[in-house]
This record gives C-alpha cells, sequence and structure tokens, in this order.
C-alpha cells in the first residue's frame, strides 16, 4: 500500500486513496434537551446524557440499555433534540481532558433523546462511515485535537465550533465497513476476555477476604 503525507501533524502518512475532511461537511449539529434529573421519570421515552456518556462503561460505539433514563412523552415536541441510527451524542463539559471529546454512537433504530450537556451530531453521510467514525473518535491522536481547543480550568467546554472544524480520515466506502466490521469482532473479544478477568479478579478478592477471615477468627486449622 502506497502513504501519502497527510499534512497533519496527529495524523502523519495515510493511505494514498484516503481523503481528509472536517466534521462540519459530514454532519449537521444540535443540542440535547435542557432538562434536569429531576426531569427524569421510571418509564418513557429513552433519553441519553453527559453522565452516560462519560460511565466507564461507554465503549463510544454502541448503546447500552444500562445508559437508558426516561423522560415524559411531552417532550415529543422538541424535536431537534431526538437522535437517529448513525448519529452521535457528544458530551458537551468534561471534568478533566481525558473526558474531552467522550460521544457515543447511536446504533440503534428507535424513538430516542440527547439530554442535558449534550451535542448531537446528525448524519449526512452513510451509516457505515459513522460506524467507522466511532472508532477514530476513541483515539487520542484524534482528541488531541479537541484537547487543545478546550477552554476551562475545573470543567472543560465543548463546543459545537470545535467539533465542526476537527479533521476526520475519509476511506472509500468499502474500506470503512471493512475496518468497522473487523474492528467489531475484535474488540467484542477483547471485552469479553477483560470481562472474564474481572470476574476471577473479583473472585480472588473474595477468597481472598474470607481466608483472613478464617485464619484470623480460627475457623481455619493452619
Amino acid at each position: 500500500m502506497e502513504f501519502k503525507d497527510s499534512g497533519i501533524p496527529w495524523i502523519g502518512q495515510i493511505p494514498k486513496h484516503w481523503e481528509i475532511s472536517k466534521i462540519k461537511y459530514y454532519f449537521n449539529f444540535s443540542s440535547g434537551l435542557n432538562i434536569t434529573k429531576e426531569n427524569l421519570i421510571e418509564s418513557g421515552i429513552p433519553v441519553i446524557s453527559y453522565g452516560q456518556i462519560h460511565s466507564k462503561e461507554n465503549t463510544g460505539t454502541f448503546i447500552k440499555d444500562s445508559f437508558f433514563r426516561f423522560i415524559s412523552q411531552d417532550y415529543l415536541k422538541n424535536k431537534k433534540s431526538l437522535v437517529n441510527k448513525g448519529n452521535f451524542i457528544f458530551a458537551d463539559t468534561s471534568e478533566d481532558l481525558d473526558g474531552a471529546g467522550n460521544s457515543v454512537f447511536v446504533d440503534l433504530d428507535l424513538t430516542m433523546f440527547a439530554g442535558y450537556h449534550t451535542i448531537i451530531l446528525k448524519n449526512k453521510c452513510n451509516f457505515e462511515f459513522s460506524k467507522f467514525l466511532s472508532y477514530l473518535f476513541q483515539t487520542d491522536l484524534w482528541r488531541s485535537q479537541i484537547r487543545l481547543a478546550v477552554s476551562g480550568v475545573k470543567v472543560f467546554s465543548i463546543t459545537k465550533k470545535i467539533l465542526a472544524n476537527c479533521e476526520i480520515l475519509v476511506p472509500p466506502l468499502n474500506e470503512q465497513k471493512e475496518i468497522a466490521e473487523f474492528l467489531d469482532k475484535k474488540c467484542e473479544k477483547i471485552d469479553r476476555l477483560n470481562e472474564n478477568y474481572t470476574k476471577q479478579i473479583a473472585a480472588l478478592k473474595e477468597y481472598k477476604k474470607s481466608l483472613i477471615y478464617e485464619c484470623v477468627t480460627g475457623k481455619k486449622e493452619i
């Protein structure tokens, strides 16, 4: 494969047939609902706010059921805050630079809102390209653009203008799809392994506590 210099420091060389563009040419922008936690109810229309986006469980590439909070159907009149399959929901604030650029990819086709402290990227492009970007957006190199541009001391603010001017890589459509499908499979395996190790570590910690308790209380013969 032949490469070319992208002319952008954080990217470096890219395949010769790939292009570089800005997010604003592929997405329209909107804001999440202006609500608070007091507006949430036990069941209703799903909504995802910045708290779920900053969750450690968020991979950024798909929505977990545990992310959903709910609001009244009365909010359905706020159509600009509805999200569709292929959209992104970005948190517009972060307490640290590492979290600047946290987002979640909307891979579900259902009636759903973006909630408080969020920016919606509504795709003008195809679903496969959005899926490819969901992985690009997780890289520290891509996020370096946001981290250099955000303002704040204790809280860092991410604006629509910052996101709109971020550079993105644009491979041919067939390669976008191949890359996304490859990463879906590989990352799923890695996540399963990580989950298994987490369960094993938790079991070992419980065994350790139990062993100490039994020994120091004379319940286990040494």
